[in-house]
């Protein structure tokens, strides 16, 4: 992987940078907002992937809070819908700013709110790949598959995160990508 460059840990010039990108849309700019820096990062890069492939997402989630979470996970359980999560507030690595989750669409899509998901299309599986290509861990392996989530933990355990706290997390992500 190339070089991380500067605006990485610079909030302001990453934003910037983001909305210097044609395959962005605010949506994305907003939920990456709150993200690791090589996290948000890689999902930048990722994005410049796929538009070199005619394939184009959308970040549809980034930074939780744990109430956020608990909401998600109530969704098929003690509210109305179809089950979209096992992660209840705090054990998701969307409460830590390692995580996010996306859709792919086409172009016409990408100012719109709403988008259209189809659990059987071509383009979650190479959407994932490019990912994994990156360093990032794509929920479509799983065994309870959740194709639009991405994170990036450096193989830090969940239980171990939990007691961090968040900066001292971030650093340990950070110091362990290094290592790899």
């Amino acid at each position: 992987m190339s070089k991380i460059p500067q605006y990485a840990c610079d909030p302001a010039r990453l934003i910037a940078a983001f909305k210097a990108r044609d395959w962005c849309n605010m949506k994305t700019l907003k939920h990456l907002d709150g993200l690791h820096p090589i996290l948000a990062l890689r999902a930048q890069t990722l994005g410049e992937l796929c538009k070199t492939r005619g394939l184009s997402f959308v970040v549809t989630a980034g930074l939780r809070s744990n109430a956020e979470q608990d909401a998600l996970y109530a969704k098929g359980r003690t509210t109305e819908g179809k089950v979209v999560t096992k992660a209840r507030g705090g054990e998701s690595w969307h409460n830590y700013g390692l995580a996010f989750d996306f859709v792919s669409v086409d172009g016409s899509q990408l100012s719109h709110e709403r988008f259209i998901w189809n659990d059987d299309a071509p383009e979650w599986q190479q959407i994932g790949e490019l990912g994994e290509s990156l360093g990032l861990e794509w929920g479509g392996r799983w065994g309870f598959k959740d194709k639009p989530h991405f994170q990036l933990t450096a193989g830090i355990p969940l239980a171990q995160a939990k007691l961090l706290a968040l900066p001292v997390l971030w650093d340990m992500v950070t110091h362990g990508l290094a290592k790899t």
